[in-house]
């Protein structure tokens, strides 16, 4: 359960990738060719995950701006409480979460800096990264035999539809994981806007739809105010540092171990005492 929260939270879709065919290629140059003109973009955002019999749902909005900064307000699967979750990178590399479980307040903070260069990071240690089409791109690139498949049409928009099977190992301790969970995936890019819309990822049976990621309402390249980007611990809310979990859980590929006094994951934090 410890590893399914930090995948939905975390949105850790870090196993994407593409084979060398020409025509994968060229689609791949236009895409990052239109990406490097957005300096910021916003979206609605619904996830929905079918793993080991548990089923979830989170949606939400999400903005961008510069790559490098990202704030994301989305209401948590029901089996959580399905209260809302706000979470903020800021220009300082942190990443702040803030949760709500009935009455009581969760905050948590992970130091993606300390991150960097670790492996398999690129897709969960910064979110940002995790929501960066580009990025999302290049990861796909690494982690899944990629063909151009026919073209469609999704929300009256065409898309470029690419599709392939998980390599086997992963390049990351966390993708060998993934790559043993998955099989096919499907990633639908815009072909106006080389942005990617919609992301399938299947079980190993290449029929059960195991993961959907999709982006709607996109607006790009508009002004975003910078207290968007910027969080302040509530008065009085204990915050928790995940930065060293979240160290281990990318070095082993599982869960790492809770901070100490942290609750288990999907329970209530205590109430505070009182005064």
């Amino acid at each position: 359960m410890r590893k399914l929260f930090w995948t939905l939270c975390l949105i850790t879709i870090a196993t994407i990738g593409a084979s060398a065919s020409e025509d994968v290629a060229a689609v791949m140059k236009k895409t990052a060719d239109r990406l490097a003109t957005y300096s910021s973009w916003t979206a609605d955002y619904v996830q929905s995950m079918d793993m080991m019999g548990n089923k979830m749902e989170m949606s939400g909005r999400i903005m961008s701006r510069g790559n490098k900064e990202m704030r994301m307000e989305v209401r948590m699967p029901a089996m959580m409480g399905g209260e809302m979750m706000t979470m903020v990178l800021g220009k300082d590399g942190i990443m702040w979460q803030d949760m709500k479980m009935g009455d009581q307040r969760r905050v948590m903070k992970i130091d993606t800096a300390q991150m960097s260069g670790m492996a398999g990071t690129k897709m969960g240690g910064n979110i940002a990264d995790q929501m960066d089409p580009r990025k999302q791109i290049e990861e796909m690139q690494k982690n899944f035999d990629l063909g151009l498949a026919a073209g469609q049409e999704l929300h009256g928009a065409k898309m470029y539809v690419l599709e392939g099977e998980a390599k086997q190992g992963g390049t990351s301790p966390h993708a060998h994981n993934m790559s043993k969970m998955f099989g096919k995936m499907r990633m639908y890019v815009g072909q106006e806007d080389g942005f990617v819309h919609k992301i399938e990822v299947y079980a190993k049976d290449g029929e059960t739809l195991a993961m959907v990621q999709e982006f709607t309402n996109l607006a790009f390249n508009i002004d975003l105010p910078d207290e968007k980007f910027v969080f302040t611990p509530p008065e009085g809310v204990q915050v928790m540092d995940m930065t060293e979990m979240m160290k281990q859980m990318h070095r082993s590929g599982g869960p790492g171990k809770l901070p100490e006094g942290h609750p288990p994951i999907g329970q209530k934090p205590p109430a505070p005492p009182a005064n």
